[in-house]
């Protein structure tokens, strides 16, 4: 089993974010297979998280992978989106919320869903699937702690650039 960690950092005082992903292999030692990470200005928190998960959907789409895959996330808008099927009510009402006010951040749920459900169609060949699971932040687990790094390196590193503290 492939386990991606997942996590975004964001200053709201600067509005620069990083997001990052730790990719390890599960059944062979923990061994760490990859991390990326990167960063944006005028971002959110929740921006960062999502594209971290993009940016994790995207590496197992261009690897040839084939078993099961965790992807572990601290954020509980993501995990409840998929959990409580929140963006078939979102794509039934037009990527609407409940409360009629649009989607923030559609093009990366968009972009979130279509490679979702890509990789996790089954056919006689390969069972593969994508399980995105609640992890808690901040709570020792290594993989979450080095996802959290990359992504705050990477705030930190542009933030830099920009000459803000």
């Amino acid at each position: 089993m492939i386990c991606i960690f997942t996590d975004g950092a964001c200053s709201t005082k600067t509005r620069i974010g990083g997001w990052g992903f730790q990719v390890v292999d599960c059944e062979h030692n923990d061994d760490v297979l990859d991390v990326r990470s990167g960063a944006a200005t005028n971002t959110t928190n929740n921006e960062m998280e999502l594209t971290a998960l993009a940016n994790a959907l995207d590496w197992v789409n261009n690897h040839i992978i084939n078993e099961p895959v965790q992807i572990f996330c601290d954020s509980a808008y993501i995990v409840n989106c998929f959990e409580e099927e929140w963006y078939k009510k979102w794509q039934n009402n037009g990527w609407m919320t409940a409360d009629r006010k649009p989607v923030k951040h559609q093009e990366l749920w968009r972009h979130i869903l279509d490679t979702y459900n890509k990789l996790n169609l089954v056919d006689p060949f390969n069972a593969f699937r994508i399980n995105i699971v609640k992890v808690q932040a901040h709570s020792g687990c290594s993989g979450n702690e080095a996802a959290d790094k990359a992504a705050v390196d990477a705030k930190n590193k542009l933030a830099q650039e920009k000459g803000c503290k």
